[in-house]
């Protein structure tokens, strides 16, 4: 009896032993990772046997994760991906389908099988055209469901395919069409496919994709869960890959890219079968797209250039190595990676090199040193910094949330500091600039956001006299560096906010070089400013210094100069912005009208 006992123990152990054996790199993705409603991921257990994946099980060391199947728990069978030779369209279209004429009356949207039997669904022939008119869509759900089909022959009428057309499909294993730039043009609500199927062009499966020359983007979900393709190569032409595009390509083994940085939307790559690298982080060329959570410091793979959105999605170490070959950080690469403690890199140069992607109209974002909040440099945390000689920018949120820094020295080289670049250094207490400065502009938020307190700490910034543009709230509550006269915010000539609370009338003090973006926005807006006198001292005027909207009062300007004067500063060309307006600036020698 015990020996019985002890052999079906060793049995359990050593199936236990082969499941792990072939274990995937299971990315944790964040919660859009390309499922469908409803579908639960499987890790690594059986799928349908004949789906056109490589492999009944999730090869070892990719990303993949094939669904089972919800509507039958029990595992339908999907028929084998047939031989071309093999598969009997009908020479007509398939009869009896559902087609409904779209809103413009210019074309039909195939909505369903209709009264087609289950043998003429086989093979399913979709019309190019429809009572006189192309068919240029599949509706959403407009297969769910159907057992019956096995293939499907699509027309390159077809400009749309709506979510989940083809989902519950289990028999479908193949795809037909003739023109593969026809099918990349394709507009993919969403996922079409829910189990994988061969994509044939025509009648030759597809394996080895080459993206069509004169396409510029790859659209989303266009290879959604195509099974046949082993290999991907993308032409420069292309510029962007959708989201989802190659989602599920399980057969999926290598991807060529082009030289220049592709706009990635996520993952594009997600549960494919792409090799993971040991630890389980997923990159493709120079991309990573998925790092693997480590209880130690993470280092990213030398040569790396791009960090991709939710790379980091929610991942738990302590610290991470930036290597000086990143060139560009998408703003969700660090999403609740809130365990984070510090961020390393080994060159200050290469990382003022870096492009922060972030969208000015939404600022929400995930940067590295926003997360932890601490930056090193060779694992030494940064407190003095000093930016090489030679860098010509720095970048928007290069060092923002670095609340260990406490000085930071600008060289000549320097001609732009960007947007939020030093926002929110609670401890910075002095910017200092080369003797000879180039700085031309400093950016939006540039050393704060409009919470009090981010920059209570500076007291030293003496803005270069080559400055000719400051970003609205470049400075805000820096009551150290910041001088009021009137209840107008000067910082070195500038005016850099002001108080319209009390006041429809305000003097600009003479001396003042110039107004910052956005300084005067709330006249003629939501404040009681609308009357301003400007000094003939005045050289810059910058973006949307005056909004005016309809049923706001009459702005009133008054300029100490002469028109000749007024004509030669330097002004943005969005400087008075706004509905409705029509304004005048009245100078010592004559007037100038403004309409908007």
């Amino acid at each position: 009896m015990s020996k019985r006992i002890f052999a079906l123990l060793l049995a359990l152990l050593l199936c236990l032993s082969t499941l792990l054996s072939f274990a995937s790199c299971g990315e944790e993705k964040p919660k859009d990772d390309g499922k469908q409603n409803g579908e639960q991921e499987n890790g690594n257990t059986t799928v349908p046997s004949g789906s056109g994946n490589p492999s009944t099980t999730t090869p070892s060391g990719s990303n993949s994760s094939t669904p089972s199947n919800p509507s039958n728990p029990g595992g339908s069978q999907q028929t084998n991906p047939p031989a071309s030779s093999e598969v009997n369209f009908p020479n007509e279209p398939t009869a009896g389908l559902e087609y409904r004429l779209n809103g413009d009356e210019t074309a039909y949207t195939l909505v369903g099988k209709g009264s087609a039997k289950a043998e003429e669904l086989a093979y399913l022939h979709i019309a190019s055209v429809y009572e006189g008119l192309p068919v240029t869509a599949i509706a959403a759900n407009a297969f769910n469901g159907c057992t019956d089909l096995k293939a499907v022959k699509l027309p390159t009428s077809i400009a749309a395919i709506g979510s989940q057309a083809f989902r519950g499909c289990s028999n479908l294993v193949a795809l037909f069409i003739d023109d593969l730039t026809a099918w990349c043009e394709i507009e993919f609500e969403d996922r079409a496919l829910y189990y994988g199927a061969d994509l044939y062009v025509k009648n030759n499966r597809l394996t080895e994709l080459v993206i069509p020359e004169g396409l510029t983007e790859i659209k989303a979900y266009s290879f959604c869960r195509i099974t046949s393709i082993t290999s991907v190569t993308v032409g420069s032409g292309v510029t962007a890959i959708g989201k989802g595009a190659f989602y599920g390509c399980t057969g999926l083994t290598a991807v060529n890219l082009p030289a220049h940085r592709l706009a990635l939307d996520g993952n594009p790559f997600s549960d494919s079968g792409l090799p993971c690298e040991a630890d389980g982080s997923l990159y493709v060329g120079e991309y990573l797209l998925r790092a693997s959570s480590s209880e130690t410091a993470y280092s990213i793979k030398a040569g790396t250039k791009y960090i991709c959105d939710d790379a980091f999605f929610s991942c738990s170490m302590p610290s991470v190595n930036i290597p000086a070959s990143v060139t560009f950080v998408a703003k969700n690469a660090f999403r609740e990676c809130s365990g984070l403690e510090s961020v390393n890199i080994t060159d200050i140069g290469a990382w003022c090199n870096i492009e922060f992607e972030y969208d000015p109209e939404d600022l929400y974002r995930y940067f590295p040193t926003e997360q932890a909040e601490k930056l090193t440099l060779n694992s030494a945390a940064i407190t003095e910094l000093t930016v090489p000689e030679g860098v010509n920018k720095i970048p928007p949120f290069a060092f923002s949330s670095c609340k260990e820094l406490t000085r930071v020295s600008i060289p000549n080289s320097v001609t732009e500091i960007g947007d939020y670049a030093f926002a929110d250094c609670g401890t910075l207490g002095a910017v200092t600039f080369g003797t000879q400065s180039q700085l031309r502009r400093i950016g939006t938020g540039a050393f704060g956001y409009y919470d009090e307190g981010y920059c209570e700490q500076l007291a030293t910034f003496d803005i270069p006299d080559s400055v000719t543009s400051i970003g609205h709230g470049a400075f805000p509550y820096c009551e150290k560096i910041i001088t009021v006269v009137d209840r107008v915010e000067y910082i070195d000539g500038w005016a850099v906010g002001l108080d319209d609370s009390q006041s429809s009338r305000y003097t600009i003090a003479e001396g003042t070089v110039g107004l910052s973006d956005g300084v005067l926005l709330a006249a003629g807006t939501y404040g009681n400013a609308s009357r301003f006198t400007l000094p003939v001292s005045l050289k810059y005027i910058g973006s949307k210094v005056i909004t005016k909207q309809i049923g706001t009062s009459r702005i009133q300007i008054t300029y100490a100069g002469t028109v000749e004067q007024w004509n030669a500063i330097q002004k943005a060309g969005d400087w008075l912005t706004g509905s409705g307006y029509e304004e005048s600036i009245v100078c010592v020698d004559g007037t100038i009208g403004y309409q908007g």
